[in-house]
């Protein structure tokens, strides 16, 4: 201990690391980065097949499929719980070096009575945003998530300042039991954490919905798909080109104009090769003996 820290000083970091160790036991194991992973690949995932009209259920992709395809999103999402954990560590130590000196008591009360204010507004944004959901559709995403997690986090550490302050005064003033303090700092700690992963999870869908758009206007660049089927393929897709072989071979038809959105649960996902989201369909068809693929590199 360092002779400008107090013995409450020292156990409150001591208090501080344990908190830090007990968290990372939490945070570091493999299946919990995994399942963080799976998950905000199978919003992404969802968001990106809904736009062609397809149900990730009905797709059934794998979990190391799921996986890959959260493998790019997941970067944003762990950025912005990063930059949220680096915030909060410079908000505490802006607070600490505010009031380790008692003669700046004053600008720290109002200075904390002014983030105070700002966290209980913050706070009531985000309860308008989960009970009108009026405001929630209107409002840019992740306005209501980022004010939950913001407001909580401002609010937990401004009762640390209010503590501080109170506890120099000459008449110290009455303060809850330390139970009922802890029971709440670790409610506004659950709120932060929940309106960190709903922000990260709105992030994950909206970047599916951007990965859609991508993979609409990059359709006319894949590979083509020239499909010969034995039986006629009953009301293909509009902007697919039927042509009727010639001879008895096994296969007759042949479907062209196609491109391949995924294969899975062996199972071929076409589309058009123009796609357009209020006339286009996806064609989906079995990868079995009874079809001929053939593919064909894009036009350099």
């Amino acid at each position: 201990m360092t002779s400008s820290q107090s013995p409450e000083e020292t156990r409150r970091g001591d208090g501080i690391v344990a908190q830090l160790v007990t968290y990372s036991s939490v945070i570091a194991p493999t299946s919990l980065i995994t399942a963080l992973l799976f998950y905000f690949g199978y919003l992404a995932t969802r968001a990106r097949f809904e736009y062609f009209g397809v149900y990730l259920d009905l797709v059934n992709l794998s979990t190391p499929d799921l996986l890959l395809y959260g493998s790019d999103v997941v970067f944003v999402p762990v950025m912005l719980v990063a930059f949220t954990v680096l915030a909060a560590t410079g908000l505490r130590l802006a607070g600490q070096w505010l009031v380790s000196d008692p003669q700046r008591d004053t600008v720290s009360a109002w200075v904390t009575l002014a983030v105070t204010l700002a966290a209980s507004l913050l706070l009531l944004r985000a309860l308008v945003g989960i009970f009108v959901p009026s405001v929630s559709e209107a409002e840019c995403p992740g306005v209501t998530p980022l004010s939950l997690t913001l407001g909580a986090l401002l609010l937990r550490y401004t009762a640390s300042l209010w503590h501080t302050l109170a506890a120099r005064r000459p008449e110290p003033l009455w303060q809850p039991p330390r139970g009922t303090l802890d029971v709440g700092r670790y409610a506004l700690l659950s709120l932060a954490v929940a309106g960190l992963f709903w922000s990260a999870g709105s992030f994950a869908f909206l970047y599916g919905n951007g990965r859609a758009l991508d993979d609409a206007e990059g359709l006319p660049h894949r590979p083509a798909v020239i499909l010969d089927t034995h039986d006629p393929v009953v009301d293909p897709p509009s902007g697919v080109l039927h042509t009727v072989l010639p001879g008895k071979e096994k296969f007759r038809h042949r479907y062209s104009g196609l491109r391949l959105l995924v294969e899975s649960d062996n199972h071929l996902y076409l589309t058009p090769a123009s796609w357009s989201s209020e006339t286009s369909r996806v064609l989906v068809i079995e990868n079995s003996s009874d079809i001929r693929l053939q593919l064909v590199p894009p036009a350099s």
